[in-house]
């Protein structure tokens, strides 16, 4: 059973399992779960409103076999009561708000005595209403179905006020639903208002991060598989199987974006890079450093190449050439994407005001260099100059190349005079 299942395939498989557990829990599993609590929460509600309706009806008449002055001397019991239950009261003599237990708002219809409960709307929400009179007093109750603040920040939400987190997974409607919804009615069956449930309900990052879990265990047990290839020698076939597996790779994060719980991410949003050219999020760019990070360490430290540059080895040179140029553009690229958006903020002095993005952030630009240093120390080795005064001419020319390229590429300098220059010095150099 060893051979037949290898820590390698055992990791792949256990990967692949994760991924699909976690695509199973975001598609079926929690749609089933939220379906299920939004069914409470409605059930819920209603009998809230049930409750408060009757609490409602006992505190009108317990007001109504007392005299005025009985209300009066026993107004901090009332109001202890009302508060209990979340009623707002209301007590008016001869038209005139005589008594309240809240003044954040004021009733509608102050002098109609309807004692069913209906809906009433107001500027600062949506309440449920009932009213009685004895003689010369009007009483009148508030329940608070919903907020509706002009303005909200952190602390004023428009959410739903009956139950706890109500308003992620249901949303208030006026209207009366049919099969999207669920219609909340009075005591007489008479409608009040629908709850709609919300598409997506409440999200749960706990898929996600089995998605990444398994997704780490695939990336080892490919990894376990290469270097089994390289340490039994198999050069060719590993290099093959890389580029197969860089291929996939490619494909899936092009085009197929699976798994697609991964991709729907915030740092796959293209709001946080500031100029769309090559990679269009900050995922992207970090998937893209870790397919090099991949890449650049079987290349170093498997491929072995004998190459010796001399006075008449031009075509060494035009191999480096288009190699430094496209890193130190990428590297050139990533600064500007990163280091001087203001969308992503990476100044670790102030260590409390970086976020998920930041830290993705400063790994994405620590494996970028990490890579261009490991990748041009690997060239310079395969690439051996047979003297020293070709060494000198590499590193003048690579430092020449590198400044200009990044003074262009930020848009500093817009002439093409320092490479021309750059040119003649490296081709000065290579035959003197």
């Amino acid at each position: 059973m060893k051979n037949l299942f290898p820590t390698h395939a055992k990791l792949i498989l256990a990967g692949l399992v994760l991924i699909f557990l976690a695509l199973f829990f975001r598609e079926v599993g929690i749609p089933y779960f939220n379906q299920t609590i939004t069914e409470q929460k409605v059930n819920n509600v209603q009998e809230l409103v049930n409750q408060k309706a009757s609490k409602s009806r006992e505190l009108l008449n317990e007001l109504k076999s007392q005299s005025l002055s009985g209300i009066i001397s026993n107004f901090n019991q009332i109001k202890e009561k009302a508060q209990k239950h979340q009623l707002l009261l209301f007590i008016y003599r001869d038209r005139e708000l005589l008594l309240w237990t809240n003044n954040t708002v004021i009733p509608k219809e102050a002098f109609e005595t309807k004692a069913q409960l209906h809906r009433v709307k107001m500027e600062n929400g949506v309440f449920l209403q009932t009213s009685d009179y004895n003689k010369d007093l009007t009483y009148k109750i508030l329940i608070p179905v919903k907020n509706d603040y002009g303005i909200q920040n952190e602390y004023l939400k428009n959410k739903l006020r009956l139950g706890n987190n109500t308003s992620d997974y249901v949303k208030y409607a006026p209207k009366k639903v049919n099969n999207q919804g669920y219609n909340i009615k009075n005591e007489n069956e008479n409608f009040l208002f629908a709850l709609e449930p919300k598409n997506n309900g409440p999200q749960h990052s706990w898929p996600l991060w089995i998605a990444l879990g398994g997704f780490l265990l695939l990336l080892l047990g490919i990894n376990l598989l290469l270097h089994r290839c390289f340490a039994r020698r198999k050069i060719l076939k590993g290099f093959l199987l890389l580029g197969l597996l860089t291929l996939l790779i490619i494909v899936d994060w092009q085009w197929l974006q699976f798994p697609s719980i991964i991709f729907e991410q915030p740092v796959f949003d293209t709001t946080y890079l500031q100029d769309v050219t090559i990679l269009q999020t900050l995922g992207d760019l970090f998937i893209f450093t870790l397919l090099l990070t991949i890449l650049n360490h079987y290349l170093t430290k498997y491929a072995r190449f004998s190459f010796s540059i001399n006075n008449g080895g031009l075509i060494h040179y035009g191999v480096l050439f288009p190699i430094g140029v496209s890193l130190v553009y990428l590297m050139g690229y990533m600064i500007e994407e990163l280091v001087l958006n203001p969308e992503v903020y990476l100044d670790v002095r102030n260590f409390y005001q970086l976020n998920f993005l930041s830290l993705l952030s400063l790994i994405t630009i620590y494996l970028f260099f990490y890579n261009l240093f490991r990748l041009v120390h690997w060239s310079y080795q395969q690439f051996k100059p047979s003297n020293s005064r070709e060494a000198y001419a590499i590193a003048l020319i690579t430092i020449v190349m590198l400044v200009y390229l990044m003074l262009w590429y930020l848009n500093i300098i817009a002439s093409l005079y320092p490479l021309i220059f750059a040119l003649l010095l490296w081709f000065g150099l290579l035959f003197f």
